[in-house]
């Protein structure tokens, strides 16, 4: 199927970029993404990244003031007390340290049915990044979703090793979870994690602890941005032919050049241990929370969040995901004055939005098209059984500017969620 970057599927919000399964495009077109985009690579000529210094700590300082330079051209630069109010508090760890989270809540107080709560975790590495990060997100969650955002500053590697930065993130949400009253938050209204490369390999990771140790009320949504999912040391032997962009994303501005096992080195994780690699996790991925992916498709890690969209898929877990063809990783923090990169905002806002999505509202959005032919009205529609008409509305989400594409004559599947589930998963088409 052609892709069509101003184009996403009938079952999903409209954002800027296409939105099919990853199911529906084949390893060619995968590949095909990760050609260089004009407009990224003109960019990123004219204005090269410089953070690489032979001192670790001093790449750490020139990342932060690199990033501080390019903020003025966020789509949200800085505070905006008018409508968001941000606190900061100390919150105590297990091995009796603190550390600080930044608070994001409505100055006009919940909305009706209460605040859902999101965690985000930053980039960097396990090992750089800050508050500042995920500023922008946060405020933008606040302000249009009327969400309580916690802004986790997790310690870091090299003085911080491998567990401490996850279990501070564990450690954090269970105190979100437990002054949810204090911070105007109803977790049961919605409780998100997610953050972006670093921050989204956490966010897995705590989705999946979340399940196994039965957290309530559950996490409920998991937004994995560029997320780092599977160590290149731990591919199984089944998929190694598949998991190709870290070794051939070779144009990518932020990660060309990084040497395999550096961040490793650096962060010190016990290979085979769930915190680590959320992809091989040893009692799989069943129950988890639904995912919101947005990957570059020049990323050297698309094809690990390629891998982990189709495994939870294969698990029976609701996922979107968002592939943006010719453009790296953190593009849109590195070059915020492309087109591309505010689309991707805009694009993060649905996709969240979709994740806070409550059952009883999720009828067409809720659903997985296993082939274009499938979404014409017939015999081969899951829902024919059950809804012979099924002629289902396509919902507009209150802050879209167009309405949703609604092809004549098809059908939507809304009904497939309601119809006896298998005993084991249906397998998308590969």
């Amino acid at each position: 199927m052609p892709i069509n970057v101003t184009t996403w599927g009938i079952n999903f919000l409209p954002l800027s970029i296409p939105y099919l399964p990853m199911a529906h495009l084949t390893r060619e077109e995968i590949l095909k993404s990760g050609e260089v985009a004009p407009e990224y690579r003109k960019a990123f000529e004219a204005r090269p990244l410089d953070i690489a210094r032979a001192d670790f700590f001093e790449s750490r300082s020139a990342r932060a003031e690199h990033l501080q330079k390019l903020r003025h051209l966020y789509p949200i630069p800085g505070p905006i007390p008018d409508v968001v109010k941000e606190t900061m508090h100390t919150v105590p760890m297990r091995d009796g340290a603190t550390i600080n989270v930044r608070v994001y809540q409505p100055v006009a107080g919940p909305p009706e049915g209460g605040s859902p709560l999101i965690m985000m975790f930053h980039e960097g590495g396990w090992s750089m990044g800050d508050l500042t990060d995920e500023d922008m997100n946060c405020r933008m969650f606040t302000r249009d979703l009327g969400a309580v955002c916690v802004n986790v500053e997790y310690r870091l590697a090299p003085e911080h090793k491998f567990p401490v930065g996850v279990n501070d993130c564990w450690d954090a949400l269970k105190w979100a979870i437990a002054h949810s009253s204090q911070l105007q938050a109803t977790p049961s209204r919605g409780l998100l994690v997610g953050g972006a490369s670093a921050g989204g390999q956490l966010a897995a990771v705590l989705a999946l602890q979340s399940r196994d140790e039965k957290l309530e009320p559950p996490i409920t949504g998991q937004y994995l941005c560029v997320p780092a999912i599977l160590p290149d040391t731990n591919v199984p032997a089944e998929v190694a032919h598949l998991y190709q962009s870290r070794s051939t994303s070779t144009n990518d501005p932020v990660l060309k050049g990084l040497p395999p096992g550096a961040i490793e080195a650096v962060y010190g994780p016990e290979q085979f241990s769930p915190l680590w690699d959320p992809y091989n996790h040893p009692q799989g991925h069943k129950n988890v929370a639904k995912a919101f992916f947005q990957v570059g498709g020049l990323d050297p890690l698309r094809d690990e969040a390629v891998l982990y969209d189709r495994k939870l898929r294969e698990s029976g877990v609701l996922t979107r995901f968002a592939l943006y063809d010719g453009y790296g990783h953190m593009f849109w923090t590195n070059y915020p004055e492309l087109e591309q990169s505010k689309r991707f905002v805009e694009d993060t806002l649905m996709g969240v939005r979709w994740l806070l999505e409550r059952p009883s509202r999720m009828m067409v959005l809720d659903i997985t098209v296993r082939s274009v032919t499938e979404l014409k009205c017939g015999a081969s529609c899951p829902a024919a059984s059950t809804f012979p008409k099924h002629q289902l509305p396509l919902r507009r989400p209150p802050h879209s500017r167009q309405p949703h594409p609604r092809p004549t004559g098809y059908c939507n599947g809304a009904a497939e969620r309601y119809l006896p589930q298998p005993a084991e998963p249906v397998a998308v088409a590969k």
